[in-house]
Parts: structure tokens; sequence; C-alpha cells
């Protein structure tokens, strides 16, 4: 859930700091408003873009790194999720098949 136009966001974070600061807050009030404004969310399987350029930064290649575990993961996932509908859909064949087979007794035992 991040903004991909941050030049759009930092001239509306330039505009509502420019409104606070014209406002009559306490400073101290002021300041923390504009952290609280400030405060970005980001959901998803790897860490914020701004984030892993901090740990390429501080780790060359580590950025990759932490996006190739992110896409094992996924493929792992993956693989479980084929398993299990692998193994429904055989347990599923196989309760059809002794239905089937019922059928076939019943009908055997009536004639």
């Amino acid at each position: 859930m991040y903004s991909t136009d941050t030049n759009e966001g930092e001239k509306e974070m330039s505009e509502i700091s420019e409104i606070i600061e014209n406002s009559d807050m306490e400073k101290e009030d002021k300041k923390k408003l504009i952290e609280i404004i400030r405060q970005e969310v980001f959901e998803g399987p790897i860490p914020h873009p701004k984030l892993l350029q901090q740990y390429e930064e501080v780790d060359p290649g580590l950025a990759n790194t932490i996006v190739n575990m992110a896409i094992k993961e996924q493929e792992h996932r993956h693989e479980i999720e084929k398993t299990i509908v692998k193994s429904e859909t055989l347990l599923n064949e196989g309760r059809v098949e002794v239905i089937r087979t019922s059928i076939k007794l019943k009908t055997r035992l009536q004639i």
C-alpha cells in the first residue's frame, strides 16, 4: 500500500506541513502531528522499498537476498497448496470409487 508517485506525496506533505506550521498550535504539538502524518503503511511479502534500499546500503546484495527469500517462500507455499489439492482430489476420487463399488454390490445382491 505504498504510493508510487513520491513527487505527488512529497508535494502534499509539504503543503500539509506549511498549514501546520502556520497554525497557532504549540511547536511540540506541530512536530508530533507532522511525524504522525508522515508515517507510511506498507504491507507485503518483502520490506518497504526504502528499507530494502537501506539494507542494500549496509550490505550490498542483501536486498536481492531478501527478495529471493520471499520468492522461495511463495514457491514453497504454492507447492504445499498443490499437494493439498492433489491429496483432496485423490481422497474424493477414492470416495467416488467406494460409492460406485457399493452401488455395484447392492445391485448384485438385489438380483
